[in-house]
């Protein structure tokens, strides 16, 4: 996002892209070895997917283990050929551009029908606007915790903005330019099914950039100091596991000459100092005092008053709904009824819990909490 008149760096990678500046490769640069660290990914974003499509849906959601594959455009185009439900969804934040999430049309129908409240056949090919919105709030809901794990497993900051559902119909190769301007993605296939009602196919399709940006991401994660060492070692245009340094050199430009070197006069032979005798130090042991330190610390503020409140609910409304509300007025949150409710501390998420009658008192029992070095933390 533009802020002061100023681009990230984000933004100006995705600009470069789209312009066939950066990472120009119609190929897939992707190794054997980065195709399962991005199914490590897709195992833990698709199970991230399950449970909120169940949670949304109220019925039994099952994804399997996703299928990883690095694809050209061309090899997009032919994979996708047939007709299926795909939602464009829109991130930003370290990762700037659209993904897709799509099902086979029949999947795509039942979703749609369980949204709305009005049954969908699985054999309907042709969804209304009514449908296509219903199947765009659901995809929604479930980018948010998809792109969460997603965050929380690379360090990544991507967040999920907007979704327009539409139906391809053997137009792929449109549709996949109109999202990648014709480079390589990266799939993830699945099989999904929704109780009993249906069974059929998932895919999470992203730009070939975007998966580099992951690998990348769990890399310097996990494994800094390999990162830092490549970064340093490409500075000074060593090849990592290399000795040989490259040089860049021009056809309108020769190499400098030699400055002359001249011989260094010798210093004078120093005095002979007496023989002084040495010894190796002795130091007491040192005490590990981290944790006793971090004790006395918590204990100095154990004391502090804090807000403890719980979170309903929340939504948006227009001025002109707000002015409308009257005594009697209903106002829908976006919680589900049997959905825990957030315990928040400052205003920071600690705990979730369900609510409970104490005499004439509402209550509220946590049901999972975190550890108190980590609510700590969520506090500063």
């Amino acid at each position: 996002m533009m802020m002061d008149n100023f681009i990230s760096q984000a933004e100006l990678d995705s600009l470069l892209r789209k312009n066939g500046d950066l990472n120009g490769a119609d190929e897939p640069n992707m190794s054997s070895e980065d195709l399962d660290i991005l199914s490590e990914v897709g195992n833990v974003t698709m199970s991230a997917a399950s449970d909120a499509l169940t949670k949304y849906l109220k019925q039994k959601v099952t994804i399997s283990a996703p299928r990883v594959a690095a694809l050209s455009f061309e090899e997009a185009v032919a994979r996708f050929s047939e007709p299926m439900a795909v939602a464009a969804v829109k991130i930003r934040g370290d990762m700037i551009g659209d993904t897709l999430l799509a099902v086979e049309p029949g999947v795509g129908a039942v979703i749609a029908g369980l949204i709305s409240g009005v049954p969908v056949p699985e054999t309907k090919m042709v969804l209304s606007v009514d449908e296509k919105k219903a199947l765009s709030e659901g995809i929604n809901f479930v980018a948010g915790y998809l792109y969460q794990a997603l965050s929380e497993m690379t360090d990544l900051e991507v967040e999920p903005f907007t979704a327009e559902t539409a139906l391809w119909e053997g137009d792929a190769r449109k549709q996949l330019s109109k999202h990648f301007t014709d480079r390589p993605v990266c799939c993830l296939e699945s099989n999904i099914s929704i109780g009993d009602l249906v069974t059929g196919e998932l895919w999470h399709i992203y730009a070939g950039e975007h998966a580099e940006d992951i690998v990348a991401g769990l890399h310097k994660k996990y494994n800094p100091e390999a990162m830092e060492t490549d970064y340093e070692t490409a500075d000074r245009g060593v090849v990592p596991g290399s000795s040989v340094v490259t040089a860049q050199t021009s056809k309108d430009h020769t190499a400098a000459p030699e400055p002359e070197t001249k011989p260094v006069p010798k210093a004078p032979p120093a005095a002979l100092l007496p023989e002084v005798e040495v010894q190796k130090p002795m130091f007491a042991p040192i005490k590990d005092t981290s944790k006793s330190s971090h004790q006395k610390n918590l204990d100095l503020i154990m004391d502090v008053p804090l807000e403890l409140s719980v979170v309903l609910g929340k939504t948006k409304r227009t001025i002109k709904d707000i002015l409308s509300l009257g005594t009697g007025s209903v106002v829908e949150l976006n919680k589900l009824a049997d959905e825990p409710l957030e315990i928040h501390v400052n205003g920071k998420l600690v705990a979730h819990g369900e609510v409970v009658v104490i005499g004439e008192n509402f209550g509220i029992r946590i049901t999972q909490i975190l550890s108190r070095e980590q609510r700590v933390e969520g506090l500063k």
